[in-house]
């Protein structure tokens, strides 16, 4: 006997569900390739966003060789690089995989080889690199390299103001004979009058009687001689050779030619126009620290150089002034002791 089976038709409530259950599928297959569509576009404007996003991640002991990933992700970097530039962030990101060795020691040179900015370098990642200097087993070598590198970049780096607090934990680098000539010649860069402190300028004199009379010593003594000439009674030529190198490092003309490519004016010796922010916290240094500082080769004519008379930064690459009638000007008004003698030494 066939058996007679029936269906009801579903209720009112039962309709509206369903028709609310396929309108919640369709809503979320729209937003999945919304999100797929704009992670597309988002790769498209930025391709090495998959490559940050792995070395931020990255877990300390990954192995590098075989790795076909790493490699992959690496290259990627690279090409960006010596093409258009790292933004700050990327800057930031291969910095601290580097010196953070997660991978080993292998990537830390090769890393830093093409850190070329396509803009700045945010000083935070600076003072970082610093610091793993003295946390991470780094080669030696690769350490030079480094201090070459903040050397290199010093006048793209966007603020000098955390760099200058922790003078005295860069000082602490100068006893390493290794280090010592980049030392001096960094902190030769951001002395101030504060900075010279009694124990630092007798630790330069028992360096120099220790290494003999190196020019790198020389040069940052005599600095704090303009300071504190009663607490610098060392004998110092007034005439001596250059003590701190002018690096022809292969960044210098990646940079050039990076920021060439992306339609931004350069000048001379990579002296680029930055503004640079100092936020000192002691009431101390608030008037002359905590200004913003305006390079001196940004400036174009005698009136901008009287308004921003000062807070005017010197170029790293004192050298750079020379092309400039302005600058020389500049240097004629103020008379400023420590800054003829920088100039001096090129």
């Amino acid at each position: 006997m066939a058996t007679n089976v029936s269906f009801s038709k579903p209720s009112v409530s039962e309709r509206s569900s369903l028709n609310d259950h396929n309108l919640s599928n369709r809503s979320s297959n729209k937003s999945l390739r919304l999100a797929e569509k704009e992670r597309s576009k988002n790769e498209a404007e930025d391709p090495i966003s998959p490559a940050l996003k792995y070395f931020s991640d990255v877990k300390e002991g990954t192995p590098f060789h075989g790795n076909n990933e790493a490699e992959r992700n690496l290259a990627l970097v690279e090409k960006v690089a010596y093409h258009k530039g790292l933004t700050p962030e990327a800057v930031s990101v291969m910095l601290e995989f580097a010196m953070s060795l997660r991978m080993g020691t292998v990537l830390c040179a090769r890393v830093l080889k093409c850190l070329i900015p396509a803009t700045v370098v945010p000083q935070e990642a600076v003072v970082r690199g610093l610091v793993w200097l003295n946390v991470a087993k780094i080669p030696v070598g690769t350490q030079v390299l480094f201090l070459k590198w903040v050397l290199t970049m010093f006048d793209v780096i966007d603020a000098k103001d955390q760099l200058r607090a922790i003078y005295g934990f860069i000082f602490s680098y100068i006893t390493n004979e290794n280090l010592c000539p980049f030392i001096c010649h960094l902190l030769y860069l951001l002395t101030r009058k504060e900075s010279v402190r009694v124990y630092r300028i007798r630790k330069l004199v028992e360096l120099q009687s220790k290494l003999g009379r190196q020019p790198f010593l020389l040069h940052l003594l005599s600095l704090y001689k303009v300071f504190f000439p009663e607490l610098v009674t060392l004998s110092i030529p007034s005439q001596m050779r250059s003590g701190f190198k002018n690096y022809n490092s292969p960044w210098k003309s990646a940079l050039m030619v990076v920021q060439k490519r992306n339609g931004s004016q350069v000048a001379s010796r990579i002296n680029l126009a930055l503004i640079v922010k100092d936020r000192a916290s002691s009431r101390k240094r608030a008037d002359s620290s905590s200004r913003k500082m305006v390079p001196l080769l940004q400036l174009k004519s005698l009136s901008q150089l009287v308004k921003n008379l000062h807070r005017i930064e010197l170029p790293a690459q004192m050298g750079s002034l020379l092309g400039s009638s302005l600058a020389l000007q500049y240097l004629d008004c103020v008379q400023d002791e420590s800054a003829l003698l920088r100039l001096n030494f090129w």
